[in-house]
């Protein structure tokens, strides 16, 4: 009798055991899965922020220089965070941003023809980014992005407003060079 207790609980214990590993390595792949998606949505985002890219620097025929820092925006994205769905947010927000930035620059060149404006906004735009890739991480991305996006801005702003904002960019740029 006691054996018998003894074999049915084995038993128990082993088919717990196997139910364990089943719910385990499927929330393992549904984990997995998940991942494999965020990365995906990062690199169909960064594919499109390289498009944009190309095609401004062709129309506007930019330096090698400037566009390997432009590019820099996107690749530098997780060298210094991990991916989680939050970080995902913050690229695809981030470089949709520049990107919109970017195709209103270009449409408004092919308007007004106007390529020196257009190089002189993507110009200070690059001088503003950090100048080591190691500038290019979390609080960047976070807040001193929003802030450099102004420069490439087209609206017109009133004098208060563009003091204020010729101040940030400044104490940013005084922030980078440190």
């Amino acid at each position: 009798m006691l054996s018998m207790l003894v074999v049915i609980a084995l038993m128990m214990l082993a088919a717990l055991i196997v139910v364990f590993l089943y719910f385990d390595n499927k929330n393992k792949l549904k984990i997995q899965q998940i991942h494999q998606e965020r990365v995906e949505q990062a690199t169909n985002v960064t594919s499109r922020y390289k498009v944009h890219v190309a095609s401004i620097s062709e129309d506007l025929s930019l330096s090698p220089g400037i566009r390997s820092k432009l590019m820099m925006i996107g690749n530098n994205f997780f060298v210094y965070q991990a991916i989680s769905q939050s970080t995902v947010d913050v690229l695809v927000h981030s470089l949709d941003k520049v990107s919109k930035l970017f195709s209103a620059l270009q449409d408004d060149f092919q308007e007004l023809g106007e390529e020196s404006t257009a190089l002189d906004k993507i110009e200070s735009f690059t001088e503003a980014l950090p100048q080591s890739p190691r500038g290019f991480n979390v609080a960047f991305y976070n807040g001193n992005l929003s802030v450099v996006c102004q420069l490439l801005t087209i609206a017109t702003l009133d004098s208060d407003n563009e003091e204020t904002l010729s101040d940030e960019i400044g104490t940013y740029v005084n922030e980078i060079a440190r």
